[in-house]
């Protein structure tokens, strides 16, 4: 016995205002860019804590790909690129590939959100309010049709 996977049932398609959608898509960016802001911040942080350069990260991820090839799975990356920040000279650091993983995720996912972005702001350029005149003279404006889906992403 199993409990019942409604997902598939009750397809329906829901009605909102031109101004309803608007409004929620604008509320959707506004989230997303502080998402993106807190995602950057934290691979900021994350990159200072463990001393990780622009420079370093390149040589990491460089070596990632190669593993990646090879099909070699490791648990630390080690690079010594030194960066114009670096006045001393390289420095030999050391980081997990959890932590690589991390910043590596959080860069897709900012990446995702990027495209999420733009879609939701081309809606809110150009999405307008659509009437029609009945004909007995009554101006009606219509509705835009939203599966369960987009609700579900607005936040309805």
């Amino acid at each position: 016995m199993h409990p019942q996977n409604v997902h598939h049932m009750f397809d329906f398609t829901y009605q909102k205002t031109t101004f309803q959608i608007l409004d929620k898509a604008n509320r959707k960016i506004a989230a997303i860019e502080a998402k993106i802001a807190e995602r950057r911040t934290r691979i900021a942080k994350t990159m200072n804590e463990y001393g990780i350069t622009d420079a370093a990260m390149n040589d990491i991820l460089v070596q990632l790909h190669a593993n990646r090839q090879r099909k070699v799975e490791v648990l630390q990356y080690t690079t010594n690129v030194a960066s114009s920040e670096s006045p001393e000279g390289p420095k030999e650091v050391t980081i997990g590939a959890g932590v690589v993983n991390l910043i590596l995720t959080e860069q897709e996912y900012i990446s995702a959100e990027k495209s999420q972005l733009a879609k939701l702001q081309m809606i809110s350029r150009n999405l307008g309010p659509v009437t029609t005149v009945t004909p007995g003279g009554l101006i009606e404006v219509d509705k835009h049709q939203l599966s369960y889906d987009e609700l579900t992403f607005l936040d309805f």
